[in-house]
């Protein structure tokens, strides 16, 4: 499995940006552990392709979701393979989605500013531990989310 290191926490300064910039959604964790595309699924040991990123690290379990931009909240549930998630819609076409969650903090139709906390990582429908499933689509289509990270 792919492990890559991105060092995009956010910041004191970033819990106050622009509603344009994309913010890190995991407070603490910067280790994706599943990446984006074609993977072998941790659970099945299928070949699948993957809408998301896993992002996790030591202290993973617990650790707060921020809102990546501004936008609003779509859908929250719980789904079997997703877990707890919330789905937010966003300008230009943009939705992010957040499963796995311990928590869920905000309800359908709230704003959300980008920092915001919306969640808290866990390990909820098919995980394989505490982490984030991060999901970007732009007009319907899953992009990969880390093209939107420097």
């Amino acid at each position: 499995m792919d492990i890559a290191e991105v060092g995009a926490e956010p910041s004191e300064n970033e819990a106050n940006a622009s509603n344009n910039s994309w913010l890190w959604p995991v407070e603490g964790c910067d280790t994706v552990t599943s990446m984006f595309g074609k993977r072998v699924h941790p659970i099945s040991g299928t070949t699948t392709e993957s809408d998301h990123i896993c992002i996790s690290g030591d202290n993973a379990d617990g650790a707060k979701v921020y809102a990546a931009l501004a936008g609003t909240v779509l859908e929250t549930g719980f789904e079997a393979e997703q877990g707890n998630y919330i789905i937010i819609t966003h300008e230009n076409g943009i939705e992010t989605s957040y499963r796995h969650l311990k928590e869920i903090l905000v309800m359908d139709g709230d704003p959300v500013a980008a920092g915001d906390t919306i969640g808290t990582v866990g390990k909820t429908g098919d995980a394989t531990g505490p982490c984030l499933a991060f999901c970007v689509y732009v007009n319907g289509v899953a992009a990969d989310p880390l093209e939107y990270y420097q």
